[in-house]
C-alpha cells in the first residue's frame, strides 16, 4: 500500500545531516526549471544581496519591464519574519525596476494564510 509523506522532498533533504545546501540545492532546481521552460534569461549572483531579484526575464534598460522570480527556501508556514524578507524583496525589486510580473518561488505549497496574506502583491502589480 502506498503512503502519502506530508514531507516534501527539500524538508526530506533538511533531515540528512550529511546534506549541506537544501536551500542551494532548492535553487539551482529553481534556476534548472526556469531556464528549461525558457521563462528567464538570467540569474543575479549574490553580491551585497541580489536586491530582491534572483531570476529574471527582460533587460535592465530605463522604462524596461522587467519579470523577476524571487527564490525564498521556506519550509514551514511563514511568520513574522519570514513575511518581512518577503516585502522587503518585492518592495526593494519595485522601487528601483518596472515590474511586469513578480513570482515568489518557494519549495512547499503555501498555506491558505499564506496565499491570502501574499494577495498585496498582486495589487500592487496591478
Amino acid at each position: 500500500m502506498l503512503e502519502f509523506s506530508p514531507v516534501n522532498p527539500f524538508e526530506q533533504l533538511e533531515r540528512i545531516e550529511s546534506i549541506s545546501g537544501p536551500h542551494q540545492a532548492f535553487e539551482e532546481v529553481v534556476a534548472l526549471l526556469l531556464s528549461e521552460c525558457k521563462l528567464i534569461d538570467g540569474r543575479i549572483r549574490v553580491f551585497r544581496g541580489d536586491g530582491g531579484i534572483d531570476y529574471y526575464r527582460g533587460n535592465f534598460a530605463e522604462g524596461a519591464q522587467l519579470t523577476v522570480y524571487q527564490s525564498k527556501y521556506f519550509t514551514r508556514p511563514w511568520d513574522e519574519v519570514q513575511k518581512c524578507k518577503i516585502r522587503e524583496s518585492f518592495e526593494r525589486v519595485s522601487s528601483e525596476f518596472r515590474l511586469e510580473k513578480w513570482f515568489l518561488c518557494i519549495p512547499v505549497r503555501p498555506t491558505l494564510p499564506d496565499i491570502q496574506w501574499g494577495r498585496f502583491i498582486d495589487s500592487l502589480l496591478a
